[in-house]
């Protein structure tokens, strides 16, 4: 039979897409334990050793990216000396209407919610950020099941607002 093709209905294309939901799952999960276990101290020791055990997530992504091989299309633009210098730049001028009318719509909402929903939720909803958190993980399972919109919130939005 040989080699299976990958179709849009296969699982294989998604898991780039599973990235962002689980690392704001495990992300919020480890600022809410620490959170527990810190207390009070949150602001003052708790919220560093979530950052710190982030340096076990950059050692496995760097180990999967070093062992993914260029594409060979890329290969041949290395080749060729054809590698743009500011690819953002590049993409921008080529591409000005997807970028503003698709993109960054997409993008933008999800970004504004992160800034903003831990001092909301605190300072107007008087919730507490272990109440905000508990929801931002039931989101985050929900995205990752494929039941909700991408990844929304930050780590560096909770520490600053939990006091």
């Amino acid at each position: 039979m040989g080699r299976r093709a990958v179709d849009d209905h296969s699982p294989r294309p998604a898991w780039p897409q599973f990235g962002g939901p689980a690392g704001l799952f495990l992300a919020n999960l480890a600022v809410l334990a620490f959170s527990a276990i810190s207390g009070d101290q949150f602001l003052v020791w708790g919220w560093r050793i979530p950052f710190l055990l982030s340096i076990i997530m950059v050692g496995m992504g760097l180990w999967i990216r070093l062992g993914i091989l260029e594409t060979p299309v890329f290969r041949k633009i290395l080749a060729e000396e054809r590698v743009e210098r500011v690819p953002v730049l590049e993409v921008l001028k080529r591409q000005p209407k997807l970028t503003a009318l698709a993109r960054m719509p997409e993008q933008a909402p999800g970004y504004i919610v992160a800034t903003f929903i831990f001092t909301y939720g605190t300072t107007v909803l008087g919730q507490s950020c272990d109440f905000l958190l508990s929801a931002i993980l039931v989101q985050a399972a929900s995205a990752s099941s494929g039941s909700s919109s991408p990844a929304i919130c930050r780590t560096v939005s909770v520490a600053r607002c939990c006091t």
